[in-house]
């Protein structure tokens, strides 16, 4: 199937019925699923759990996710293991999120990291819509090649793109292309090197005291080989960083969305027992 690829998609709906937030419609065509729904910190913050059984992304695969959270609704979304991009042949996979956050909702998306594989040609886009007073915590975790073994990412191309909307007015808007192998990977104005790339947004139902999160993250010190940054937008906090392995940067993003999310939701962070596995 690599010249054709593998279609998946998920669209799910959070809402609330009385003092309880639950899963409801939904629907999926081929290996897209939600595990039922887990409830560590009590009935109106389900944390669910989207599995893609397979594991990994050929050329020409395309998977697409849409969530909306109704009004009153909120949910933390994760996944239980890293997404694989494989080697193509040619063929582009395709990945697309659309995250719709409605008034007095929030919606949280920290999946698990992105592993590209030498040779992998993909394209992620993730396009999140809030209403006037909707929230967004979310990140994503991109580590290129397989540093672990010491295998880089030389052939192929990434792109990514994320888009943050309220009320239809754009907040921000980013485009990155990676070319395997390409100067700006080792440059010192580039990637410096790094084999892993995230961004963590936090976008609070309202604007009001972006600086003092800006603080808060920079007094987390850093995990060591993680060089981080963190900036206030007009609406919104964007938090990046570079490393060379996965699990640093992945624990210094746990810890920032530690301090972030009871201020951004008033809940204290309960992190989702399949980070734990």
């Amino acid at each position: 199937m690599e010249g054709r690829g593998w279609s998946a998609r998920l669209e799910l709906e959070v809402v609330r019925l009385g003092q309880q937030v639950v899963p409801g419609r939904r629907g999926h065509v081929g290996p897209l699923r939600l595990q039922r729904p887990f409830y560590p910190e009590g009935p109106e913050w389900p944390h669910l759990y989207l599995l893609h059984p397979p594991g990994g992304v050929v050329g020409g695969d395309r998977l697409e996710l849409e969530v909306r959270a109704r009004r009153r609704a909120s949910a933390l979304l994760t996944t239980p293991a890293a997404q694989k991009l494989y080697r193509s042949m040619g063929p582009t996979s395709v990945q697309r999120t659309r995250i719709d956050v409605e008034d007095e909702s929030g919606i949280e998306w920290l999946p698990a990291e992105t592993l590209v594989f030498d040779g992998a040609c993909a394209r992620q886009r993730t396009v999140v819509r809030l209403a006037s007073t909707g929230a967004f915590l979310g990140w994503e975790i991109v580590g290129l090649g397989r540093p672990a073994s010491e295998l880089r990412f030389l052939r192929g191309e990434l792109g990514l793109e994320m888009e943050i909307w309220r009320e239809g007015v754009p907040l921000f808007v980013d485009r990155l292309l990676l070319r395997g192998g390409a100067p700006e990977l080792e440059a010192p104005w580039g990637m410096a090197g790094a084999a892993v790339l995230a961004a963590l947004y936090c976008v609070p139902a309202r604007a009001e005291g972006l600086s003092e999160l800006v603080e808060a993250v920079r007094g987390i010190a850093p995990q060591a080989e993680v060089r981080a940054a963190a900036t206030a937008l007009d609406d919104l906090v964007v938090v990046r960083a570079l490393g060379s392995m996965i699990e640093p940067v992945r624990r210094w993003l746990e810890r920032v969305w530690g301090v972030l999310r009871p201020r951004v939701f008033g809940r204290a962070a309960v992190p989702p027992r399949i980070w734990s596995c």
